[in-house]
C-alpha cells in the first residue's frame, strides 16, 4: 500500500472516558503480556473464587463495545453466580496474545485468530455466535458512497479505504486476499489506507465522505444501518465475500472443564433474559450454538486467506 495512516484515537477515548467506569482498565498503549501474572489482578477475600476474565477484540467502537459488554457481563453473571470481569483489547493481536498466554478465561476473538498455529493449539472454540437464527456465518462487505462511480471491486484501485484491524478477516484480510488472488499487489493497490479499529467507525467514515470505501463485517453493517438510517442512505454495497465462519467465543485449553461448562451454559442462556437479549442485539447476534464439524473445517480454511493477504 502506498500510504498507511494508523489511527488510534479511540484507544485514548476508551482509556480515559469509558473503560474506567466499567473495569479500571489498562493504559491505551499496547503492552506485551506477561506469562507470570494475570492481565487484571483483582483482590479477593480468602476462599472466594477469582473472577472470570472475559476479553473482547475491538470489533465495535468504544461506545458500542462498552454498552454491549456491560450488559453481557450483567447477563452472564446472573443467575449463574459467576463474577465476570471484562477486558477490552486495544487491538485484535492483544486479545489473541492474552488467550495464547492464558491471561483470559474466555474471549471474543476475530475469526482469523485460528490461522495462528500457536493460538489454535492453546485454545478451543467454546461457542459460535448466531448472526441470524440458525446461522453462524457472515460476510465481508465492501461499502462505498452511493453517489460514487465505483461499480465493481477493481474500480477501487487507487481509492482510499477504511480497514478495521490488520488481523480482521472481514475488515482487512478479505479485500487484500482478493487483490492478491487477481495477480495484483495488495500493498500498492489501494490509495490511502485508514485503520479505524471498529467496523462501525469505518462505516461512518464512508458515510461522512472521509474515505471512498470500507471493508466491514456484515453483522455490524446490519446493526449500524438500522441504528443510522439517514447515514445508511449514503452507502452502497459494492462487493460481498463468500460465507465466513462467525467470530468465535474461545477458551484456553487449560481452563477447567467445570468452568467451561458454566460459561457455555451462561452464554446459551442469554436469549432467555431481557438483559441478555439487549446485549446480543448490541453485539449483532441472536444467540449461540456449539461448533459443529463444518464450522471448524471452515475456520481452518481461513489461514490460507490470511497468508495470501500478507504475502510479500
Amino acid at each position: 500500500m502506498a500510504t498507511k495512516e494508523w489511527r488510534m484515537e479511540f484507544g485514548l477515548f476508551w482509556a480515559l472516558l469509558l473503560l474506567p467506569a466499567l473495569l479500571a482498565c489498562h493504559d491505551q498503549d499496547y503492552k506485551p503480556v506477561s506469562l507470570k501474572a494475570p492481565a487484571s489482578p483483582v483482590a479477593t477475600q480468602p476462599g472466594t473464587p477469582p473472577p472470570v476474565l472475559i476479553g473482547m477484540a475491538p470489533i465495535l467502537s468504544a461506545r458500542a463495545s462498552a454498552e454491549g459488554m456491560a450488559l453481557l457481563v450483567q447477563a452472564l453473571s446472573h443467575p449463574s453466580g459467576l463474577r465476570i470481569k471484562p477486558f477490552f483489547g486495544a487491538t485484535y493481536q492483544e486479545i489473541n496474545d492474552m488467550v495464547l498466554f492464558g491471561q483470559l478465561d474466555v474471549a471474543i476473538v476475530c475469526t482469523g485468530a485460528f490461522s495462528d498455529p500457536a493460538f489454535a493449539r492453546s485454545s478451543r472454540v467454546l461457542l459460535v455466535p448466531q448472526i441470524w437464527p440458525g446461522t453462524s456465518y457472515y460476510h465481508a462487505l465492501i461499502v462505498v458512497a452511493r453517489s460514487s462511480t465505483f461499480r465493481r471491486f477493481h474500480d477501487l484501485e487507487g481509492a482510499s479505504i477504511a480497514f478495521t484491524d490488520p488481523l480482521s478477516l472481514t475488515g482487512c484480510l478479505y479485500p487484500l486476499a482478493r487483490v492478491r488472488n487477481s495477480g495484483q499487489d495488495p500493498h500498492h493497490f489501494f490509495g490511502r489506507v485508514h485503520f479505524t479499529h471498529s467496523h462501525d467507525r469505518s462505516l461512518a467514515m464512508v458515510a461522512g465522505g472521509l474515505v471512498q470505501s470500507a471493508s466491514v463485517d456484515s453483522a455490524v453493517f446490519r446493526e449500524w444501518t438500522g441504528d443510522h438510517p439517514r447515514e445508511a442512505k449514503a452507502l452502497r454495497i459494492l462487493d460481498r465475500s463468500p460465507d465466513f465462519p462467525a467470530p468465535p467465543i474461545v477458551v484456553p485449553i487449560s481452563l477447567s472443564p467445570a468452568l467451561a461448562e458454566d460459561l457455555s451454559r451462561s452464554f446459551l442462556g442469554l436469549p432467555s433474559s431481557e438483559t441478555g437479549r439487549r446485549a446480543l442485539a448490541l453485539m449483532g447476534w441472536t444467540g449461540f450454538a456449539k461448533p459443529d464439524a463444518t464450522y471448524l473445517k471452515r475456520l481452518a480454511e481461513v489461514g490460507p486467506m490470511m497468508e495470501a493477504a500478507h504475502a510479500p
